[in-house]
């Protein structure tokens, strides 16, 4: 039975390594005190932003931090922990929920993350908390890209509508002159 234990052990390591090399961000948390109901609620808003979460044994992640690029990791390593992690582009969207629940339920603490080869702490997972989403960027970009392009449409409309108008206008005094009714136009 030690064995199985022990393959099983060495199988969680390797997940966790391959979770810190695979993602594009991965954030170590303290979770003392949370009841279970929370850490499932918490779970559910992660997966629905594509990530996840594991509470995960202090040792053996430790071992895949040391077995990685992270080893400053192990440094914020203590207590009841868990690690979440997301493979999508959106770096932020994983830790503005964090920081959110983390401020509702005031027994959520991280402690540190792995981004791109580097180690944040948790002041910088809070001002990364603050930059807007990958979704919010791209959709700002889109506005940024359509607004010449409106202004310059509306450029080109104005003298057929003033014509169309003109026009308009033209023939209602003509229709007014020749006796027939009609608006009429100053």
């Amino acid at each position: 039975m030690n064995k199985m234990n022990l393959a099983r052990k060495e199988e969680v390591v390797k997940f966790l390594g391959e979770i810190i090399n695979t993602s594009s961000i991965a954030v170590v948390a303290s979770f003392s005190g949370l009841s279970v109901a929370n850490l499932e609620k918490l779970r559910r808003r992660l997966k629905e932003q594509e990530s996840s979460l594991q509470v995960v044994k202090n040792t053996l992640l430790r071992r895949a931090c040391e077995q990685t690029q992270a080893r400053a990791l192990i440094d914020f390593i203590n207590g009841p922990i868990f690690i979440a992690w997301s493979k999508e582009d959106d770096e932020t969207g994983l830790v503005k929920t964090l920081v959110e629940f983390s401020g509702t339920s005031g027994q959520l603490n991280l402690r540190a993350g792995y981004l791109r080869g580097e180690i944040l702490n948790s002041q910088q997972l809070a001002a990364l908390a603050q930059l807007p989403g990958v979704k919010q960027l791209r959709a700002n970009f889109v506005l940024q890209l359509q607004a010449p392009l409106n202004r310059l449409l509306y450029c080109f409309q104005y003298p057929a509508r003033k014509l169309v108008e003109s026009l308009k206008c033209l023939t209602q005094k003509k229709e007014k002159e020749n006796g027939k009714s009609g608006n009429g136009c100053s």
